[in-house]
Formats: structure tokens, C-alpha cells, sequence
């Protein structure tokens, strides 16, 4: 699925198999869905995510493993219960990764899992990702090598509940 140039759609209860691509502007808003494949936005472009599925992928043409989300190039990316899976790409100089965060973009992840890549997150060339699981639960684990790689002015925060508790029963 490829959106671009000012669109603004709103995805609720389907699942995308392959790619899906939001470009240009765009605006994109997912709630309750799988992408069996891989998410970016890319060159300024916004989108909202929650309740969502982002499983493991192989490209069928060249037999890959593919990140499962890259927010790039300005773009302003936000998640919430949302569980991102992928496999081992069995090379170290190709590895497969979560969510990528690169180029000025920003990344809001809230809530849910990042499971099973080489990396699960990596942020770099001056973008920024915010890990705040506010009264949820958040975990990025069982990744083969790395949890979270920040590098070329890239900036990850990580912030948890409030101390003493705070959150509704």
C-alpha cells in the first residue's frame, strides 16, 4: 500500500501484507490492524498507530529480512500497544531491525514489544525517539545483539511511570 502527497487516511481492522508506505506529507492513522511486512513513513509525512501487529517479514524476491518500521526523514511517528516481531537476519553486516529512526524524524513508541531482530531499535542521523510507556507496559527484548543502537547525533529517552505509582486502577 503506497499513500503520497498530502493524503490523509485512516486505517482501522484490515491487515497489509508486504509494505506500507506513507510519503510526502502524508498523514496516516492505524488502529486494530497486522502489517505482515514492513511500515515507513517517509519525508515529512505523520502517522499514528495503536492496537497494532508488525510481524516478521522476508522479501520473496530476494529472501531478505526486512526492519519492521522505519520512520524517516522528518516524518513524526507515533505508537501505542503496538507489538513489532522479526526474525534474525544471520548476517552481521545486514541486520535485521525493529524500528529504524533516521534523518531529523521523531519517534513516539508508548506502549507494546519489539522482539526477535538483529537490533531492536535503531536511532540515528539526528532523529529522536521517545520510549515512554506511561502506565503501560514496554519491552524490547529477546533481540539477537542489540536493544537500542543510538549513533550520528541520534537521541533515545527512555522514561518510565511515575515514582510511587500514580497510575488508574
Amino acid at each position: 500500500m503506497f499513500l503520497s502527497a498530502a493524503t490523509h487516511i485512516g486505517i482501522q481492522g484490515v491487515t497489509v501484507s508486504g509494505e506500507l508506505l506513507a510519503t510526502d506529507h502524508s498523514t496516516l492513522n492505524v488502529s486494530n490492524s497486522t502489517v505482515n511486512g514492513v511500515i515507513q513513513l517517509m519525508h515529512e509525512t505523520s502517522g499514528s498507530f495503536s492496537n497494532l501487529t508488525v510481524a516478521k517479514w522476508v522479501d520473496p524476491g530476494t529472501g531478505t529480512v526486512s526492519s519492521g518500521i522505519v520512520c524517516g526523514m522528518s516524518s513524526e511517528c507515533s505508537f501505542s500497544n503496538t507489538n513489532v516481531s522479526g526474525v534474525p537476519s544471520g548476517d552481521v553486516t545486514t541486520p535485521s531491525i525493529g524500528i529504524q529512526a533516521v534523518s531529523a524524524s521523531r519517534l513516539n513508541f508508548a506502549s507494546g514489544r519489539i522482539s526477535g531482530f538483529d537490533w531492536g531499535v535503531h536511532v540515528w542521523n539526528n532523529a529522536t525517539a521517545f520510549f515512554s510507556p506511561y502506565c503501560a507496559n514496554l519491552s524490547i527484548d529477546s533481540n539477537r545483539s542489540i536493544g537500542i543502537f543510538v549513533r550520528d547525533g541520534g537521541v533515545a529517552k527512555l522514561e518510565g511511570s511515575p515514582a510511587g505509582g500514580g497510575c488508574p486502577a
